[in-house]
């Protein structure tokens, strides 16, 4: 993990390395690790995940600049440890290392619709992550701060794909 060369994707739907979409969307992958975050589960209509987080947990908002984003996210203070709080889950996950690059985050966008200064389902924003051995780093992650109508609590700390 090098912050200086790389940034941090944290996938816990259909980006995760076990499916087909993180092939095909991040195929510059530099490497995948477990961790966890803050907030709860919910499933669209469509039967995807979407993270709803709690928002203090939210270090930065996405801009069109995502190597200026991540160079600001980089200098922000990050709690020392995450714990989970009443009604509120540890979320897990994995954290994708992607190449610093202008367009390493384009892919992922188009996948989940998000597109920055628009309204859309999942937005993508920086927030703290939690590593197996107790490290917090920063992260990209697409989800929402309030739960999308007709979605539904998904009752588990980890999704799974109604195929799998």
């Amino acid at each position: 993990m090098n912050p200086e060369n790389a940034h941090y994707l944290f996938a816990y739907g259909t980006l995760r390395s076990s499916h087909e979409e993180h092939r095909r969307f991040c195929p510059n992958a530099l490497s995948v690790r477990p961790a966890r975050l803050l907030g709860n589960l919910f499933e669209l209509k469509e039967g995807y995940p979407i993270l709803i987080l709690p928002p203090e947990s939210k270090l930065l908002s996405a801009t069109p600049d995502c190597l200026q984003d991540w160079s600001e996210a980089r200098k922000l203070p990050l709690p020392h440890s995450i714990e989970p709080v009443t009604g509120i889950r540890l979320i897990e996950g994995e954290l994708i290392e992607l190449p610093l690059e202008t367009d390493s985050l384009a892919k992922t966008d188009a996948w989940e619709g998000f597109q920055p200064g628009r309204e859309t389902t999942y937005q993508r924003f920086i927030a703290p992550a939690l590593l197996a051995d107790g490290t917090v780093v920063p992260t990209w992650v697409y989800g929402a701060f309030q739960a999308p109508d007709q979605s539904l609590p998904y009752e588990s700390d980890q999704w799974i794909a109604q195929s799998q």
